[in-house]
Parts: structure tokens; C-alpha cells; sequence
């Protein structure tokens, strides 16, 4: 289903919120709205409106697992996000990852929680892994391949069909291993260098999911406002762009079904009003 920005598109039955940095998370919820009758996907980093929500009845959720939870800009859109009392429509939540799933779709369930609306259902992922900051990637993409589409065969028809689960509990240590990190990750991007090879194209700053990186004289300038989704040392085709000299020979990573122009494309501004 190709991604929908209409203004006014009030009368869709469905809608997806989705964080990306380097397509996995797109690719999910491309492949969920695909099975779901009128259905819009949002840009969670870039959507900074308010959105009223009670004419839709499915809810989503997309975004991959940062530091064993929830993305810092995905915690804050639900938190901000006006569900109305006594929604009765279907809330569900997808999170991708590569090596542990952590505890983000219990986070974003808490969220809610607080809110007075219930999380009727959640999943995990597994996908290519794309922190290059702390390791290369080296992915299996044919089995890869095979075992997502043997994952999202079992989370689509729930999804469908509205079906709800128990979420359970928040794992403790994944907790406070979170609680620790989060409040460093916005400015490690202080550890980002430019190399000589830079090219001054800026698609670092055109992928980037917050806007964190201004191009100035050319030149991309990082703004401290990271998520750490690394879509700008990943997709930099010169390689120009590292991480405190870490990533010259790692390999880069980008969901292969997803392109830097899908990227570009679901990352400009929102010209979307749902009331």
C-alpha cells in the first residue's frame, strides 16, 4: 500500500504511527496496512500535531527497540497522543528488533494504561540489526526474509481480526538498564564525526527521523536531539559520516525492501489534518 499524507482524510478506518530509521519498522507497517482496509501510516518523528483519533478503529503503533524499550520520540507521541475515554476501537503495538526485545511494546502498553485505554494487543519482530555505533551488521537477509514472513503470518490476521492478548509486566533489569541510557542518548551524537569524504548531498539530514541534522554551507551539523536509529551512518553513500572511529569497516545495514528515497519520501513534512 503506498503511504497516504492527504489532508482531511478523516473517514479511514485505520491508522498506523510509525517510527524508522532505516526501514525495518516501515517495512512492518507497510505490510500491516497492506491487509487492512483504509489504512494511513504516520511518521511518528516527524507528525507534531495534535491528532484526534475516535473515528478510527484500529490504532497502531510501529518502532524498533532502543536501548531494550521505547524510542525517547515514540514515548512522547503516545503520551501526547489524544485517545478519548472509552475508546472502543483496537490499540496494538509492533516492535522490531534485531537481538533482544526488551520491554517497548510494555512500555508503550503502560502509556496507555495511564491514559485509561488498554493495549488489546502487541508483538515483537526480529529483523536486520542496524546499530552500527556498537557493532557491525551482518544479517542473514534470506533468512531473515523467511522467518519475518513466517512472524508477520501470525501477526497480521490478529491484527485483522482484533484479537486481544495479555501483555504482562515490565522486566525489571530491561527497566533500569533503559532508565540509564535514555537520558544520554540525545547528545551522543556528539560522537558523530564527518570525514573528508562527505560529498554535501544531505540525505543524512533528509532521513533523519527528528530532524535532528542541519546542513549549513553544506555542511551537516548534528543538533543533539538524537534517537540513535543511525539512519544517517547507514545511508550515507560516501560512508562519510562515523561514530567516535568506530564504523569505517563495519558493514552498513538498510532494510532491503525499503529505499533512501521511501525514506525521504515518508520522512517530509506532514500535510495531514485527521479530526
Amino acid at each position: 500500500m503506498d503511504i497516504q499524507k492527504i489532508k482531511g482524510y478523516d473517514m479511514e478506518k485505520s491508522i498506523v504511527f510509525c517510527f524508522t530509521g532505516t526501514g525495518n519498522s516501515l517495512t512492518v507497517a507497510r505490510d500491516i496496512a497492506d491487509k487492512l482496509e483504509n489504512c494511513v501510516i504516520l511518521d511518528i518523528g516527524h507528525t507534531e500535531h495534535s491528532i484526534e483519533v475516535s473515528e478510527y478503529s484500529r490504532i497502531g503503533f510501529v518502532f524498533p527497540v532502543y536501548f531494550l524499550g521505547l524510542p525517547l520520540r515514540v514515548a512522547k507521541f503516545i503520551e501526547g497522543l489524544s485517545v478519548p475515554p472509552g475508546f472502543p476501537g483496537f490499540l496494538f503495538s509492533i516492535a522490531t528488533y534485531a537481538n533482544v526485545r526488551g520491554n517497548a511494546v510494555k512500555q508503550a502498553g503502560a502509556i496507555l494504561q495511564k491514559q485509561g485505554q488498554r493495549q488489546n494487543y502487541a508483538a515483537y519482530v526480529k529483523m536486520g540489526d542496524n546499530a552500527i555505533a556498537f557493532y557491525g551488521s551482518n544479517p542473514n537477509i534470506e533468512r531473515l526474509a523467511v522467518s519475518y514472513r513466517q512472524q508477520m503470518d501470525i501477526i497480521i490476521p490478529k491484527i485483522v481480526a482484533k484479537e486481544t492478548i495479555l501483555i504482562g509486566r515490565k522486566f525489571q533489569p530491561f527497566e533500569a538498564y533503559y532508565n540509564m541510557m535514555i537520558p544520554r542518548m540525545q547528545k551522543r551524537d556528539e560522537g558523530f564525526q564527518l570525514l573528508d569524504a562527505c560529498t554535501k548531498c544531505g540525505i543524512c539530514s533528509d532521513v533523519c527521523p527528528v530532524n535532528n541534522i542541519c546542513v549549513r554551507d553544506g555542511k551537516p551539523e548534528f543538533g543533539h536531539n538524537c534517537e540513535q536509529c543511525m539512519a544517517c551512518i547507514q545511508l550515507c553513500p560516501q560512508k562519510a559520516i562515523d561514530y567516535k572511529g568506530k564504523c569505517a569497516k563495519r558493514n552498513r545495514y538498510k532494510h532491503p525492501n525499503i529505499s533512501i528515497n521511501d525514506l525521504i519520501e515518508f520522512h517530509s513534512p506532514p500535510d495531514v489534518t485527521i479530526k
